[in-house]
């Protein structure tokens, strides 16, 4: 007991107030996830080169095709004309865990026509690169083809599309001080179809097949990687549901109503059906016990 009374004596008032002054010091000096942005807090409010090509993500999609299955690498710039640019909108996010070192932009906030799935060796992006932010990507050192069935971008690696490494993220892919509500675009199963890939939709009047209602969206013995549960509508069609196992909502149960489900339309990783991934489970709206009367 003396011995504490002997350390208080010695800390007198202003060492106490040094040290709180220290500590707030330290704190404001603390950053956050978003510390690589270049082009301010904000984000640039203009094209970043207006000398540049730019390039719709269908022409971006089209290029690829003129490949004839080979991916399509853009050339890198000499200078500010041989710039090339596309742009488009982020309707992906990593914040629940469900989508992986990738974002996935489309051309318009509503009923777009066009979407792609960009590569990128960094997690998270959200903090920078949130749903709804308008972006610009330069394409030139990018390459376009196609991995599991979809079309993406990224670095060309032993004739592989690979991630962009993390220190040139920020040089691909700029992004603007516009973020805007995005949405979903409604579609039913019957329409799903290449053009349709990486776009944000919404399939309404749907619900769980009755075989997995009560099962976790990704937590069960036979989940290894993603959970696969099958969905139904009102005609019968099936569509899979995605969620990874390291999602941070695998473990709540599937809901036994219908209703409508917002997310980003892909394929299976060995390319053998269409599924669809969910930022997270709030995107579910599924609160009509019988959807189809």
């Amino acid at each position: 007991m003396n011995r504490n009374k002997t350390l208080i004596k010695l800390i007198n008032p202003y060492q106490i107030t040094f040290i709180i002054l220290s500590v707030f010091v330290f704190l404001g000096c603390v950053q956050d996830d978003d510390f690589e942005i270049p082009t301010g807090l904000s984000g640039i409010e203009t094209y970043p080169n207006d000398q540049a090509q730019f390039n719709t993500i269908d022409a971006v999609l089209g290029n690829y095709g003129t490949g004839f299955g080979d991916p399509i690498t853009y050339e890198l710039s000499g200078d500010a004309v041989s710039e090339k640019y596309t742009m488009g909108y982020v309707v992906s996010s990593d914040e629940g865990g469900n989508f992986y070192k990738q974002l996935i932009i489309q051309d318009t906030p509503e009923n777009p026509t066009a979407a792609i799935s960009i590569q990128v060796d960094k997690n998270p992006m959200f903090t920078q690169y949130e749903f709804g932010r308008k972006v610009f990507i330069k394409l030139n050192g990018l390459s376009v083809g196609k991995s599991n069935g979809v079309i993406q971008l990224g670095r060309l690696e032993d004739g592989q599309i690979a991630r962009i490494p993390s220190t040139q993220v920020s040089e691909h892919i700029i992004r603007s001080n516009q973020v805007v509500p995005i949405v979903a675009k409604d579609v039913t199963i019957e329409d799903f179809s290449n053009a349709l890939e990486s776009q944000y939709i919404r399939l309404s009047n749907i619900r769980f097949d009755d075989a997995v209602v009560g099962q976790t969206f990704a937590s069960e013995n036979s989940d290894s990687f993603n959970g696969e549960r099958s969905m139904l509508d009102c005609l019968g069609h099936s569509v899979i549901l995605s969620t990874s196992t390291f999602s941070d909502f695998k473990s709540l149960l599937l809901p036994a109503d219908g209703g409508t489900i917002d997310g980003v339309l892909t394929r299976d990783y060995y390319d053998d059906f269409y599924t669809i991934y969910i930022n997270s489970p709030e995107t579910i709206q599924f609160d009509n016990p019988d959807p189809c009367l």
